[in-house]
Order: C-alpha cells, then structure tokens, then sequence
C-alpha cells in the first residue's frame, strides 16, 4: 500500500528530488533490492514544473537524462523544456538525441520524435533567416 509516493508535486515542488529518492530508497531497504526512482515519475514531476518553474524543470529533466541517459522519451522531454526557455539550439540537441535513440530501437514514438526535432528546425531556421 505503501509503494507509491503520496503527491510527489507537493513533496518535491521546487524539483528537489532527495524525498522521492528516499522514499525509493525506503522500499529498496525494505524489500532487499535496488528499486530506483521511475522514470516516468521523474518525467511527470518535470512536466508539471514546466508550467511556473521553468528552470526548476530543465534540472529534472537533466537529472533524468543522467539516470535513465539510453531512454529517448528523456531526451525529448528535456527538448520540451530547453524549447520552452527559448533555448532553441540545445532543445534541437535534445530532440535530435531523442530521434538517434529511437531509430537505432524502433521505439513506437519515433515519429512525434522526429516531428518534435522538424518543428524546432523550421524554428530555428526562421530565427536564422
């Protein structure tokens, strides 16, 4: 019953992740192996970051792709981010990691990748134009 964190938007609202990762590493202790923070729950405390704190989102998006640095969806996530900080070339470099990943797997998403790394080229390239 235990096993889930209990609102990890409240507990880690400035993107500090130390309670999460603690309460991750309760469980490990108590059931005898290495269960780490998921993904997918570092990906969602990112994205609701995203909206106010945009900067606090940018660092668990960058600590994900440190964590889980063989999964594409990081990378794009981390795209998301740079592109809405108007950090238009790393958010390229992000969404280009995320299509490299996904192509050499064939990972079902590979096409919103690469429409991701399309939209912010045809940015970039009216900037530079």
């Amino acid at each position: 019953a235990d096993w889930a964190v209990q609102d990890p938007f409240q507990i880690a609202a400035d993107g500090d992740l130390s309670a999460i990762d603690a309460h991750y590493a309760a469980l490990s202790q108590r059931f005898g192996y290495v269960i780490p923070t998921p993904e997918a729950l570092i990906n969602g405390l990112g994205y609701g970051l995203l909206q106010e704190q945009i900067d606090a989102a940018i660092a668990v998006f960058e600590e994900n792709v440190r964590r889980y640095p063989a999964s594409a969806n990081v990378y794009d996530s981390l795209g998301d981010a740079y592109d809405a900080a108007g950090r238009f070339q790393d958010a390229h470099d992000s969404y280009a990691k995320a299509v490299e990943i996904a192509a050499s797997e064939n990972h079902p998403n590979l096409g919103t990748y690469r429409a991701n790394l399309e939209r912010l080229e045809a940015k970039l390239h009216s900037i530079r134009s």
